[in-house]
């Protein structure tokens, strides 16, 4: 793409002050090559007027309100989409998505991206399958696009997944236990920093001869809980372990409630779905993005995030 002219393109965010949009928004900006529009249900919170403080662009649009999107999509080449299930359900996430693609193609847009997963098949992820619905909709909608492929967060880990702090009943000393809900510590899940992922966006909006009509498989590394906890250990010199979990134990999980249902599905994906089986491409993930984070460097980046209540 030239964007070397004197209007640069306009790049439409979803969620501009969430995990995702917010960095896509940095590093769009940062590359100096668009322009940027964020839009957020509430243009008054304190995340959005830092944007606004910075001279970025930020527009008010609800995902259930096609006329708002209209509006926010007005005069842009591309759009980056991502929505969120766990606040809003898995149903209004199709359709929110459903809405962005039909307002981005009522407005002329020249690329969508969108923030998916794939089809779970007979094990009926509903976290997945409602991104990959989505998908499919956009395929069938003709407007140039991009899919991104995301994966596990290692937010995750400084967030709902923090390490708890237990007692070691044989020592009497303390220990800090990586839990990743249904997940078993042998179990590989592919994974990276959502901090990030604005990095690969840039490149997929500046390269569209390149990754236009494309997927793209994101893959910073596979992880196991057991490979995370020897890793935290090493870089913080902390007792950090793996919650062992036994297959009676995984399937009970999901008398937890139906969130755990969803989760003790995505388990088994992961377990039938191992990198070998090529679900994720980590060469064109680095290709993309060479100096991406690997977890030994998130736990030394933000190890006070992670475990920092417990000192």
């Amino acid at each position: 793409m030239d964007t070397g002219k004197a209007v640069r393109p306009l790049i439409a965010v979803a969620g501009c002050t969430g995990l995702q949009g917010g960095s896509v928004i940095e590093h769009l900006v940062t590359s100096g090559q668009f322009r940027v529009r964020g839009l957020t249900r509430k243009p008054s919170s304190v995340a959005a007027k830092k944007l606004l403080a910075r001279g970025i662009e930020v527009v008010q649009a609800e995902l259930d309100d096609v006329d708002s999107l209209r509006r926010a999509f007005q005069d842009c080449y591309g759009i980056y989409a991502v929505t969120n299930c766990w606040e809003h359900g898995w149903n209004a996430e199709t359709r929110q998505g459903k809405n962005m693609i039909d307002a981005a193609k009522e407005q002329g847009v020249k690329h969508f991206v969108w923030s998916t997963m794939e089809h779970s098949g007979d094990l009926d992820i509903w976290h997945f399958d409602s991104k990959a619905k989505v998908n499919d909709y956009l395929l069938d909608s003709g407007i140039g696009r991009t899919s991104i492929y995301t994966a596990a967060y290692y937010e995750n880990f400084e967030m709902q997944l923090r390490p708890t702090q237990k007692e070691d009943a044989a020592t009497g000393g303390t220990f800090y236990e990586i839990d990743f809900n249904t997940i078993p510590p042998d179990c590989a899940f592919f994974a990276f920093s959502g901090r990030e992922i604005g990095a690969w966006i840039v490149q997929v909006f500046v390269h569209p001869e390149q990754y236009l009509d494309k997927d793209v498989k994101l893959v910073v590394e596979w992880l196991t809980t057991r490979d995370m906890a020897a890793t935290a250990a090493k870089v913080t010199g902390r007792d950090i372990r793996a919650r062992e979990c036994t297959e009676k134990e995984l399937e009970q999980t999901q008398e937890k409630g139906e969130i755990f249902v969803d989760l003790y599905r995505m388990t088994r994906y992961y377990m039938t779905h191992p990198p070998e089986t090529g679900v994720r491409n980590q060469a064109e993930t680095l290709k993309l993005f060479p100096e991406a984070s690997r977890w030994e460097d998130y736990v030394r980046e933000h190890e006070k995030h992670i475990f920092g209540d417990f000192d």
